[in-house]
């Protein structure tokens, strides 16, 4: 094939630009991540700059009407875009210095108290971010299919993460719902997630308090491209991401200073559970927007914002 044909979807193109949910710190993050701007800009050989949003509402307009080319979302925006317009795909996602790339969500509940989800009713669940969270319509789905019907379980929510834990250890909740990576030792609340932070908190056995449901995995935030850019412009993308932990890691960590193990691939299989979270909303004839804060705050960083693998998934 000439070159001249190669280049084609260049010129098309013009400048490909990378959409970030970056609030009110567009100046700073720029200058951060300007590493991982070059390395994309060589491997592409074409112009690259960054499209910053305040909100992820703004990258999903901007995907759906193609003024951007690539977006890093968090699982619960990758969910929405594709509610909005089915035009994206999964390129790869972060994994922590553990090795995983995703987390589940799990039930836990006091010593001695409920064994399983239709045990729940009549029962108080505490929250580590608001009801709103997609993540908190996976639970609610789930109970949903054991048979529980809205206001059968108390959902309560708190100023923080923080406070919610404390609540529950204080047993003013017979459940909560957190998030673990359920890798490693059970004993010390596996390698990350809210049941390790129990452990330290009490100086105890995390396996004190049981688990008596989790999620599918839960994919961590997502670096993804419009459906429609061209397959030589997809793989160099794919290539790039899979090798820059090893290759580049300086623009590795200026894009993904929070997750220390490299990217694995991703898949649109990955981000089902919110997928169906949206469409169970749709069906009741409720706008899937109110479903998610702005800040798209995840159950995985509400637990403690301190922990450095426990990022907001912008």
């Amino acid at each position: 094939m000439p070159a001249s044909a190669l280049a084609e979807w260049r010129s098309d193109i013009g400048v490909f630009r990378i959409g970030v949910v970056t609030g009110d710190q567009s100046a700073a993050f720029t200058r951060r991540a300007e590493p991982f701007r070059k390395a994309l800009q060589e491997a592409l050989r074409m112009d690259v700059e960054f499209f910053t949003a305040k909100r992820p509402e703004s990258l999903i307009d901007a995907l759906s009407s193609d003024r951007i080319e690539y977006a890093i979302l968090s699982a619960t925006g990758y969910a929405l875009a594709w509610s909005v317009c089915e035009c994206i795909e999964p390129v790869a996602s972060p994994r922590s210095a553990d090795g995983t790339d995703g987390y589940n969500l799990v039930l836990l509940t006091q010593p001695g108290g409920p064994k399983n989800l239709k045990a729940m009713s009549g029962r108080t669940i505490g929250l580590l971010s608001s009801e709103k969270a997609l993540e908190v319509g996976v639970l609610k789905l789930a109970l949903k299919k054991a048979g529980l019907s809205e206001g059968d379980v108390q959902l309560l929510d708190n100023a923080s993460g923080e406070e919610t834990i404390t609540s529950f250890l204080d047993k003013k909740y017979d459940a909560l719902l957190g998030w673990s990576s359920l890798t490693g030792n059970p004993s010390v609340g596996y390698s990350r997630g809210t049941l390790q932070i129990i452990a330290r908190k009490t100086d105890d056995l995390a396996t004190k308090f049981p688990i008596i449901w989790k999620s599918d995995q839960l994919a961590h935030r997502v670096h993804l491209v419009r459906k429609k850019l061209p397959g030589e412009a997809k793989n160099i993308v794919r290539g790039l991401l899979s090798s820059m932990f090893d290759r580049q890691p300086i623009a590795y960590d200026s894009i993904e200073p929070t997750y220390g193990g490299g990217f694995s691939t991703s898949r649109h299989s990955r981000y089902q559970p919110f997928i169906d979270v949206i469409k169970s909303f749709h069906q009741e004839n409720a706008p899937a927007a109110e479903l998610v804060p702005s800040t798209e705050q995840s159950i995985e960083s509400s637990s403690d914002a301190s922990e450095k693998e426990n990022p907001p998934q912008n």
